[in-house]
C-alpha cells in the first residue's frame, strides 16, 4: 500500500506499522498480497486454458482490493468466454 488509510502518510514497501500514525498495517498488507496472489493464479489458469478457474481467482481477488489490473483481467477473461 502506499498510503496509510488512518493518516494518509506515503509509506514504504511492506511498512507494517504507520510511521505517523502507528496503525497496525500487517492484515491490510496480507489481504493486498492475497489479493496479488489470486490475481497471479488467474493468469497461470487463464495461460493453462482454464477460464473457469481464471474467472474465479480474479473475482476473489476483486473481492478483496479492486485494481485496475484485476478489473481489466476479468473482462478479458469475459471476453474470451464469448468466443
Amino acid at each position: 500500500m502506499e498510503r496509510c488509510p488512518v493518516c494518509k502518510v506515503r509509506l514504504k514497501a511492506d511498512t507494517l506499522i504507520c510511521p505517523r500514525c502507528g496503525s497496525d498495517l500487517s492484515m491490510l498488507q496480507r489481504i493486498e498480497n492475497q489479493a496479488e496472489s489470486l490475481c497471479s493464479q488467474a493468469v497461470a489458469r487463464l495461460e493453462a486454458g482454464n477460464l473457469s478457474g481464471a474467472m474465479h481467482a480474479v473475482e476473489l481477488s476483486i473481492d478483496l482490493k479492486p485494481v485496475l489490473l484485476a478489473q481489466a483481467l476479468r473482462g478479458f477473461i469475459q471476453c474470451k468466454c464469448l468466443h
